[in-house]
């Protein structure tokens, strides 16, 4: 009898905290940690983007409907790039 693959699931200790996840809500959880990349792998971005990445998690494990869903998270990753900016702002008029 062929051997049945391992089924992942939210509750399951296998896969952590991305078992369970469709393709569009892991894209959009790592999208944030595009901040690290797209700008020379800087701490600032790093630390903006893994927050955003973070909260995606939560909201894609809440029960709420689809679009609900992906606007929550779409947000949360705008909210990522903007917190950025006023970052990068606030540094280049400190520094000068």
């Amino acid at each position: 009898m062929p051997k049945q693959p391992t089924q992942l699931n939210k509750d399951s200790a296998v896969g952590g905290p991305l078992a369970g996840m469709n393709g569009w809500q892991f894209l959009l959880t790592f999208l944030p940690l595009g901040l690290a990349l797209a700008f020379l792998l800087g701490a600032i971005g790093a630390a903006i983007g893994a927050g955003a990445a973070l909260a995606n998690i939560k909201v894609a494990k809440k029960e709420l409907s689809t679009p609900t869903k992906a606007l929550a998270m779409i947000g949360v990753d705008l909210a990522a790039a903007v917190l950025w900016f006023i970052v990068a702002l606030a540094l280049n008029a400190a520094i000068g």
